[in-house]
């Protein structure tokens, strides 16, 4: 960048006015010689000397006018770095471990058990069932089982609690038992008593206990069946 004010003034301008008074003094003093006039030759000599005079003092004077020098170059404005403001963390989320609440419904399972796992044609086995509650719960009936026993032709029950439904006299009979069970209390036993009256029959059985779904508020399905194996040998 130049750092010099511009002043206006123009060096051309005496130079050329210079060049004209020189040129004038010249002529005034040739038409002095010419003419022998020491008049014009003393008016044309004054001016030679005063133009000299002026422009040696133009070139070798300092201008007044010149620019001051460049101030120094002003410092740049120090920059402060701002403090960097820390990204917030969001803590991730903490999933409670799972909780397992206490029992509100009950379990049942069916127990059975044979007094024998053979008979003879007329002869007697009983079967002792009874209704477990697994969760110390309390339930209220009914309570609906279903009870399987092939090959026999006669069947009774007799049990505290317990009704028969339906019995088809072919093997099947639909049973409730209606008290109340306190938690974690166990139903009364149900004595099935079976009875096979054919003389010619040699075959195996099955008796089987279920209780349905979700009765007397039942929650586990996978524990309601249980069963027992017999044989039915004819005499000889």
């Amino acid at each position: 960048m130049n750092c010099l004010a511009n002043t206006g003034f123009e060096p051309w301008i005496p130079l050329v006015a210079g060049a004209i008074v020189i040129s004038l003094g010249m002529a005034f003093w040739l038409v002095a010689r010419r003419t022998k006039s020491r008049g014009a030759a003393a008016l044309g000599l004054t001016l030679l000397l005063i133009v000299g005079a002026g422009a040696f003092s133009t070139f070798t004077a300092p201008s007044a006018q010149a620019a001051a020098p460049c101030p120094p170059a002003a410092a740049a404005p120090a920059t402060t770095t701002a403090p960097a403001t820390p990204t917030p963390t969001t803590p991730a989320p903490t999933t409670p471990a799972p909780t397992t609440p206490g029992a509100t419904v009950p379990d049942f399972t069916p127990t059975l058990e044979l007094s024998s796992d053979s008979t003879i044609p007329n002869g007697t086995i009983t079967a002792d069932i009874a209704l477990d509650e697994l969760l110390n719960v309390a339930a209220t009936g009914p309570i609906t089982v279903f009870v399987e026993y092939p090959l026999f032709t006669t069947a009774t029950f007799a049990g505290s609690g317990w009704t028969v439904v339906s019995d088809d006299g072919a093997g099947f009979a639909e049973l409730t038992y209606t008290p109340t069970l306190g938690a974690g209390a166990d139903t009364s036993n149900l004595t099935l008593t079976l009875v096979q009256n054919s003389a010619t029959v040699t075959a195996t059985g099955t008796v089987t206990v279920t209780i349905l779904d979700g009765s007397g508020g039942d929650s586990v399905s996978s524990n309601n069946v249980v069963a027992d194996v017999y044989t039915i040998v004819a005499a000889d």
